[in-house]
């Protein structure tokens, strides 16, 4: 049986990272071979599946940028014995997490190329990139992909076509054959990401929200993007809701706990208004009209990225510095074409689907058990 290891940035009560680690999982087994999930130590599962996990003296919580020196002599150290390493979809690779994280993504290359193991990235997000020495880093990293596919244009244009990349999409397209088209759709999901700044973009946010509801009798969904209860995220989300309900606006809190819950809610939604960047690719795999707000270019990058793929990012995104400015012109573009079903999204959702599952699909077959 062929043996897959995953690495991505699961287990840290993010649905969408989550997600991803759920369906590559599944995949895999589908296909009769045997994933390993490389042990990253953050045990905060958004659905709280389990998974054969392996251990990397790199991921040891126990190292830290002040023992450097320990952590570059892991990368001569006995490593786990399988068929291929994919690095499963994700925005990780960048500076925003800090260097370290891309020295240890890089050791990690560095491991499975030595032994020739064939690794493979799928859905990236390359970047940004904030100094020279980062920018080497993710270059070194990504020479080594047998393949690498990107989930939007603005990762093609990173290396400057040193390296190969092709767009396929985002590996959350695979939840796609999960969701109910004949469900009738009726809610409006909202989100908000816990950025650093929020207090001066909240208010702005929720008067957004409230101003939409009055205008419309759909009722509103809050769905935080984390489900545990002590992080600010989900704080920050249900503050939202009960401020809503104090301002008599029809609204639902809604934690969602499983992958049903989640394909149930977003199928049943005819619009999503979302800052979390996986509200937005859910949304547009559910068939939703959808609408992205970003704060900072990284985010940007990313929600402007996916709606690209549709042909509809100028008129579907705004950024939460301009929201006092020009919330008016976002939400007549919502009422006026933002709660009508609109068949070409679930249409090119299907489109993307198919590429993200066939490129998967492919490569697990075209992997050689035992070579390695």
């Amino acid at each position: 049986m062929k043996k897959i290891l995953l690495f991505g940035a699961y287990s840290d009560n993010n649905l969408g990272d989550d997600l991803i680690l759920f369906l590559v999982n599944r995949l895999i087994k589908r296909k009769q071979c045997m994933p390993l999930v490389l042990n990253r130590y953050k045990m905060n599962d958004f659905f709280t599946n389990n998974y054969n996990f392996v251990d990397n003296s790199i991921y040891d919580p126990e190292l830290n940028s002040k023992k450097i020196k320990r952590i570059l002599k892991i990368k001569s150290e006995k490593i786990e014995k399988t068929d291929a390493l994919f690095f499963l979809g994700g925005g990780y690779s960048n500076e925003k997490f800090g260097i370290m994280n891309l020295i240890k993504m890089n050791i990690l290359v560095k491991q499975y190329s030595k032994n020739k193991v064939p690794i493979y990235f799928f859905g990236q997000t390359i970047g940004p990139s904030k100094s020279k020495i980062g920018y080497k880093i993710l270059e070194n990293i990504y020479s080594k992909g047998k393949e690498v596919y990107v989930r939007e244009k603005y990762s093609t244009d990173f290396f400057k076509k040193k390296i190969a990349t092709e767009l396929i999409g985002d590996d959350a397209y695979l939840s796609y054959e999960d969701f109910d088209k004949n469900k009738t759709k009726e809610n409006i999901i909202v989100n908000m990401k816990d950025f650093d700044n929020n207090d001066e973009y909240y208010n702005d946010y929720l008067k957004l929200i409230a101003s939409i509801s009055r205008k419309v009798n759909n009722e509103i969904h809050i769905v935080p993007f984390r489900n545990d209860k002590n992080l600010n995220e989900y704080k920050l989300n249900y503050k939202l809701y009960s401020d809503l309900k104090k301002r008599k606006i029809k609204c639902k809190f809604c934690n969602i706990k499983t992958y049903k819950d989640l394909t149930n809610e977003f199928s049943k939604a005819i619009t999503v208004i979302g800052s979390a960047y996986h509200s937005v690719v859910l949304g547009l795999i559910a068939g939703a009209n959808v609408y992205g707000i970003y704060n900072g270019e990284y985010y940007k990058q990313k929600i402007k990225g996916v709606l690209n793929l549709y042909n509809m990012s100028e008129n579907n995104t705004i950024s939460f510095k301009n929201l006092s400015d020009e919330s008016e012109q976002f939400i007549n573009e919502i009422i006026m074409k933002g709660l009508k079903e609109n068949k070409k999204i679930s249409e090119t959702s299907k489109l993307i689907y198919e590429k993200v599952l066939k490129k998967y699909s492919e490569t697990i077959e075209n992997i050689k058990e035992g070579s390695n």
